[in-house]
């Protein structure tokens, strides 16, 4: 169960990554990741309040869940700036992809916090980190003294840093949520409680201390973010919920092939053309979701 609830999480923020770009380049990354987070907010609560899960995890809480909901809070909300400051400068076939190698830093935490492998399970997910390297990688083409392209050198394309900074941040988080918020909270109150904390606290906070403007977009943008918010929701809450029913490593994995699905997306709708290495990167990636699937 633990494995279906990764890939459908996958799917879930593949999708939420490839609608979201748009309004990023139109709005900006902060103003998009408010929307987002408030609208996923307002369908989080409502599942959480008829499901009886509010009550339990009130219940719950004590001072050191609310110390590691406030450090998840604050990381998740850097990373997803990253991300999306990513989307809006960068090629979405290329930066979701990095994006997508959190899956590292969540497995090497986990592993240090007691969790073992099977050794199919560590050679798909080695496999599927190789993929998400070389889904990254692109050339920079140089113009000959004739105006005629050649060859030129490999390079990290724009938006590649921010994609690396939100890699850690949720590689971060990730293991956070799964080894010492989850547990507590379970996965349906603990999406919640992060996403109130983010945009009932943390970004109006911040938008006051950067002086940034909350005012609503336009219908269109906020149709997005609508959709957004709640697809990009329902994947959290799916893999916070197969974190607890499997290894979080293992989910964490399986979750972060979201890159894979972005890239089809991007290549079906928006032209992006990967080159033939960022294909075999993808086709290494479906290889290792395989493995880590029957190798328990």
């Amino acid at each position: 169960m633990g494995i279906i609830l990764g890939l459908t999480a996958a799917i879930g923020w593949g999708t939420g990554d490839f609608l979201v770009r748009g309004a990023t380049r139109r709005i900006g990354s902060f103003l998009s990741l408010f929307y987002m987070q408030f609208f996923g907010l307002l369908f989080i609560l409502l599942v959480t309040i008829f499901s009886g899960e509010l009550q339990i995890g009130i219940a719950r809480i004590d001072p050191s869940t609310v110390f590691f909901l406030i450090l998840t809070v604050a990381i998740g909300i850097t990373g997803s700036l990253q991300l999306y400051q990513a989307f809006a400068t960068g090629m979405l076939a290329v930066v979701s992809p990095i994006a997508a190698s959190y899956a590292a830093i969540t497995l090497v935490l986990s592993l240090l916090s007691g969790e073992q492998l099977t050794l199919a399970r560590a050679i798909g997910v080695a496999i599927c980190l190789c993929g998400v390297l070389l889904s990254s990688i692109e050339r920079n083409p140089k113009a000959s003294e004739d105006g005629n392209p050649r060859k030129g050198s490999w390079h990290l394309p724009p938006g590649v840093m921010n994609a690396v900074g939100a890699a850690i941040c949720y590689g971060i988080v990730f293991w956070l949520m799964g080894f010492h918020v989850i547990p507590r909270l379970g996965g349906l109150f603990s999406v919640t409680a992060t996403r109130f904390g983010s945009v009932v606290i943390a970004l109006p906070l911040l938008a006051l201390l950067l002086g940034r403007s909350l005012r609503p977009p336009s219908k269109r943008d906020l149709r997005i973010l609508l959709a957004v918010g709640v697809i990009d929701t329902a994947a959290f809450v799916a893999a916070m919920i197969g974190s607890s029913t499997e290894q979080v490593s293992i989910v964490t994995v399986l979750s972060s092939m979201f890159s894979a699905w972005t890239v089809l997306l991007a290549w079906i709708f928006y032209k992006e053309r990967p080159l033939k290495l960022q294909w075999m990167g993808i086709s290494l990636i479906f290889i290792g979701i395989v493995l880590v699937s029957i190798g328990g």
